[in-house]
């Protein structure tokens, strides 16, 4: 099926006036995780594959979001993960740098690491839709948002065999361009430590 340009510019621009969101049809396939047992379901991470049209409609809605939070510098600066201009070595020399000052003045310095599991999987709606209005994201950006997770179902595919269709009630969908930029304004409120410590964060990996 063919869409000519300028109806898609009207059919995005038709969902950003109604808030209405059409992606919410998701089709999930399992990927592998190297090193893990195959015959245990917690081996695989769940894929979102979206219609080109969905994923289309989603990255204008990252790039309004994004232009909203990074434009204000509403993100944390300890966050590295999904932003310009940052990057996980960026994130790693600045630790480096930091246990390399303590070294220089006879200081010992330990780190703690912490990984979310199945972070995206996890992330509350309710509570991500307060934490965008915390943001002063606007209104109708948010109701589009809203309806982006609202009512979404998903059917799993394995190889040529399909689930039954399933209510998606947490979490963001892996595989959206829009999820990353939604898990760092769910988590963007993280407590920040006391002088002396210092956080880093990238995505969902933080150390101390």
């Amino acid at each position: 099926m063919s869409h000519e340009p300028d109806q898609i510019s009207q059919w995005a621009g038709c969902g950003l006036r109604t808030g209405c969101c059409p992606c919410v049809e998701v089709e999930v396939i399992g990927i592998h995780k190297p090193g893990k047992p195959r015959n245990l379901p917690a081996s695989y991470r769940p894929i979102s594959l979206l219609s080109g049209l969905g994923q289309l409609f989603e990255r204008v809605l990252k790039t309004r979001l994004s232009n909203h939070l990074f434009g204000k510098g509403l993100i944390i600066d300890e966050q590295f993960g999904f932003r310009p201009a940052h990057s996980c070595p960026q994130q790693v020399l600045r630790l480096v740098e930091y246990v390399s000052e303590g070294f220089k003045i006879k200081q010992k310095t330990v780190a703690i690491f912490f990984y979310g599991v199945k972070a995206f999987n996890r992330v509350w709606h309710a509570d991500l839709v307060y934490k965008l209005y915390s943001l002063q994201v606007p209104d109708r950006l948010i109701l589009i948002i809203q309806n982006f997770l609202s009512n979404r179902h998903f059917t799993f595919r394995h190889e040529r065999t399909h689930s039954t269709r399933r209510l998606i009630r947490a979490g963001v969908p892996q595989g959206s361009a829009l999820s990353p930029l939604l898990y760092s304004a769910h988590t963007n409120d993280i407590p920040r430590p006391t002088s002396g410590v210092q956080l880093a964060l990238f995505a969902d990996d933080t150390a101390l």
